[in-house]
């Protein structure tokens, strides 16, 4: 078997540790819905930014960066946002300059998207008074980054009393890469090239396949850039495929049973494009009708 590609795991840090007279503006006026990693778009604007002397501890991870964007206050009022508990710190440290004006939203992805990056949600529940509508924060910790449910739902495919309907699966392979460039640096006046290779397509009859990613110009860190351009071969090492059907609630696995980022097995019994076994899958998005009756499902296979 060819080697696979080494598994760097990052335990991301805090996105700009202090900032003064800070203002959050919401630009959109709908919430987090029930797709994973999910925040309203916002602009994070700074009149005053100064970064944190080195003396002072470092803040836990993603979460202290969350708490940083999230919770900030402006005189149109709060962002209802009930933030999760600090972890420890650990060894990775990130900045951000208020000058970037970046976006908060953008930024979270960001933290999510090298490997070992935690998984971010926010689950909507009515608040106290009743009166609105909170979003309880969640996100992963360093020894977990993912976020899901102990238990895994079941769906059968191809069984005549299934549950499932409307199946489609869509592939893609545009993203093959034996591989991955990222570059980086440029707001530091520097310039960062990371490079992540796996043989395994070569060693299987491809061709050199390669990927560049320059989406992250404000990475400073050859660390972090290095794990982007690593999580970018590792989804690129097979063609993605994206699974969605449609479920009925009036069978089993219920609503409450599973949610987004949760993984689910998916039995194949009788199909005549899928492979008949039971696939390990996770769940992407969830959505409901009007009537609560059915709910649309979108799963990625999970990869190990």
């Amino acid at each position: 078997m060819s080697e696979p590609v080494t598994r760097r795991t990052s335990v991301i840090e805090s996105y700009g540790k202090s900032i003064a007279a800070c203002a959050l503006r919401i630009d959109s006026s709908s919430g987090p819905d029930m797709k994973q990693k999910v925040f309203p778009s916002s602009r994070l604007t700074c009149a005053t930014c100064a970064k944190t002397p080195n003396s002072r501890p470092a803040s836990s991870r993603a979460s202290k960066f969350a708490k940083n964007c999230s919770g900030v206050s402006s005189t149109g009022g709060n962002v209802p946002v009930i933030l999760p508990t600090e972890v420890v710190a650990s060894t990775n440290e990130r900045w951000v300059k208020g000058s970037d004006l970046a976006y908060v939203g953008q930024k979270l992805s960001d933290l999510t998207g090298v490997q070992g990056g935690p998984d971010i949600m926010f689950t909507p529940r009515l608040q106290s008074d009743r009166q609105g509508v909170e979003w309880v924060m969640r996100i992963g910790v360093p020894t977990e980054p993912r976020l899901f449910s102990p238990q895994r739902s079941k769906f059968y495919i191809g069984n005549q009393r299934s549950s499932v309907s409307r199946l489609r699966v869509q592939g893609d392979g545009t993203s093959l890469a034996s591989q991955a460039f990222g570059s980086g640096g440029r707001t530091a006046d520097q310039s960062l090239i990371s490079v992540s290779a796996d043989p395994s397509l070569t060693n299987a009859g491809y061709p050199l396949l390669e990927s560049v990613d320059s989406s992250h110009s404000d990475v400073s860190d050859p660390v972090t850039l290095q794990s982007y351009s690593d999580e970018e071969l590792l989804q690129g090492k097979r063609p993605s495929k994206v699974w969605s059907f449609t479920h009925d609630l009036s069978q089993r696995p219920f609503l409450s049973s599973f949610n987004a980022g949760d993984f689910a097995n998916v039995r194949v019994l009788d199909d005549s494009y899928l492979e008949a076994k039971t696939h390990s899958m996770r769940i992407l998005a969830r959505s409901g009708d009007d009537k609560g009756t059915k709910v649309d499902l979108t799963f990625y296979p999970e990869v190990v």
